[in-house]
C-alpha cells in the first residue's frame, strides 16, 4: 500500500512510502503511530525517534513525540494545528 505522508521537519513537503498491509491496519485501526527512523534536526543536539501518524481528518505526516512523558504526550498533525492557529487568530507565519 503506498500512502502519501506530510512533512513539515525537513524541507521534503510530500513523500510517498509504501506501507506493508499490517501497518496501515495497525494505523487505521488502533490510529496511533509507527516509527519509521531516528533523525536530528538542524539545531537540535541529539536525535530523536520520528513516527508515520494518522490523523483522521487530514491524513498521514510525519512527526516526533512532544511535550514530556506524563505530560501533554503525543503528536501534533500540522493542519489541525494550522486551523486551530487560525480559529484563535494567531498568524502562522
Amino acid at each position: 500500500m503506498i500512502v502519501c505522508v506530510h512533512d513539515s521537519h525537513f524541507g521534503i513537503q510530500k513523500f510517498k512510502i509504501s506501507l506493508k498491509d499490517w501497518i496501515k491496519l495497525h494505523l487505521e485501526v488502533e490510529g496511533t503511530s509507527v516509527y519509521v527512523f531516528d533523525a536530528r534536526k538542524q539545531g537540535w543536539s541529539g536525535d530523536l525517534p520520528f513516527y508515520i501518524v494518522k490523523c483522521g481528518k487530514h491524513g498521514y505526516f510525519l512527526d516526533y513525540l512532544h511535550g514530556f512523558p506524563g505530560y501533554n504526550e503525543g503528536f501534533d498533525c500540522p493542519f489541525c494545528l494550522k486551523e486551530l492557529s487560525a480559529d484563535e487568530g494567531f498568524s502562522s507565519q
